[in-house]
């Protein structure tokens, strides 16, 4: 296997490592993820469990500092996939961070090599797991 391919599977397992959250009564079946990598790796399953609004904060160019901006997406206008599959050369070198913050939020952080890439999803594990905001702080 070719090793930018090797380094994304590993992604998608290394994720799948991370413990989920026990789903919730009326959670669904299969429907809404249990862990990141479900998340990560499936454009329905980031459908299903992404929060309407979704919170966007990200860094636009400004003079002579980059502006932070805040916005609530609603879903209709959510770009999919909004965690998209890290392949090929930008898949090296690639650090993954998981935080726990408080009993119902997590969240995973994807650091480039050079520290050009800096995202960080939040997902809420009450009542079920649901991605409410992505922070995009890449320069």
């Amino acid at each position: 296997m070719p090793k930018p391919l090797r380094l994304m599977r590993t992604a998608c397992l290394s994720l799948a490592l991370i413990p989920g959250a026990a789903r919730a009564e009326g959670c669904g079946s299969g429907d809404l993820p249990v862990s990141f990598s479900e998340f990560v790796c499936s454009v329905a399953v980031q459908e299903a469990a992404t929060a309407d609004p979704r919170t966007w904060r990200s860094l636009e160019s400004g003079d002579p500092e980059p502006v932070a901006t805040t916005r609530e997406v609603p879903l209709r206008d959510v770009e999919w996939p909004v965690v998209r599959r890290l392949s090929g050369p930008e898949a090296a070198g690639h650090e993954l961070i998981r935080e726990k913050s408080g009993a119902d939020l997590e969240s995973l952080q994807i650091r480039g090599r050079d520290k050009g890439l800096n995202i960080r999803y939040i997902s809420r594990h009450a009542p079920c797991r649901t991605l409410i905001e992505s922070d995009d702080a890449s320069l």
